[in-house]
């Protein structure tokens, strides 16, 4: 989500990215061209699902299991399009990890 290699990932850092390339107001299309730029859906380890009946695009990254951490993270990505016209209103971001 173009996070500068210097800074720290997390959710914070996440939904700021977000919001800096994709501005509130963003067509779902929008999203889903944005999505697909930054390669969600094309490495085995993300995805997304277009509109739900809740009116969210929801993306999931999933940790990498080829990494040698012990701990490992992945999020969990809602874009929240609201009326009127389904405009991007806002992103949640979610974190959790995994391992001992």
């Amino acid at each position: 989500f173009l996070i500068p290699a210097s800074q720290r990932v997390d959710a914070e850092a996440i939904r700021s990215a977000i919001l800096h390339n994709l501005p509130r107001g963003a067509s779902p299309d929008e999203v889903h061209a944005f999505l697909d730029r930054q390669g969600i859906g094309k490495d085995g380890l993300s995805s997304y699902d277009r509109i739900d009946a809740q009116s969210r695009i929801v993306c999931r990254v999933e940790f990498n299991p080829k990494t040698v951490d012990l701990v490992k993270k992945s999020y969990l990505m809602t874009f929240l399009m609201l009326a009127p016209g389904g405009k991007l209103g806002d992103v949640e971001v979610k974190e959790w990890l995994t391992g001992p």
